[in-house]
């Protein structure tokens, strides 16, 4: 048996890595290549095409909004969200339910708002 030599071995293995490839390739074809000029760059900070920070445009409602007051919303509704989940959760266990009824929900709701908004939001949502 002829020994190997050391080059041999190493064309060996340059033509399985590029087989592999290959088949690799064929199995998955990739995307084409970004061009030079979609290259990320390294240097330097790139300008954001967003607005400025301080004034941000909400998309559902395009209602222009700082952030403070987004966050001061945001926080508004997700606390109103816990306290009514909560009080339907409440509710289901004492019905003994499998899950949380619309019923649930509007007594919620009508627990946890003032008197003078509880109305219109059930009414609002039985016509959903």
């Amino acid at each position: 048996m002829a020994a190997t030599t050391w080059r041999s071995k190493k064309k060996r293995q340059l033509y399985r890595r590029q087989r592999n490839r290959a088949q690799y390739r064929q199995r998955n074809p990739r995307v084409e290549k970004r061009s030079a000029r979609h290259a990320k760059r390294v240097y330097g900070k790139k300008m954001s095409r967003k607005s400025p920070r301080k004034m941000q445009k909400m998309k559902l409602d395009s209602v222009r909004m700082t952030n403070e007051a987004q966050n001061i919303l945001h926080f508004c509704v997700h606390d109103l969200y816990k306290k009514v989940s909560l009080a339907a959760e409440r509710l289901r266990k004492k019905k003994r339910h499998v899950s949380i009824t619309v019923s649930d929900v509007r007594n919620a709701l009508k627990k946890i708002m003032p008197k003078k908004y509880d109305r219109k939001s059930v009414s609002s949502m039985s016509c959903r």
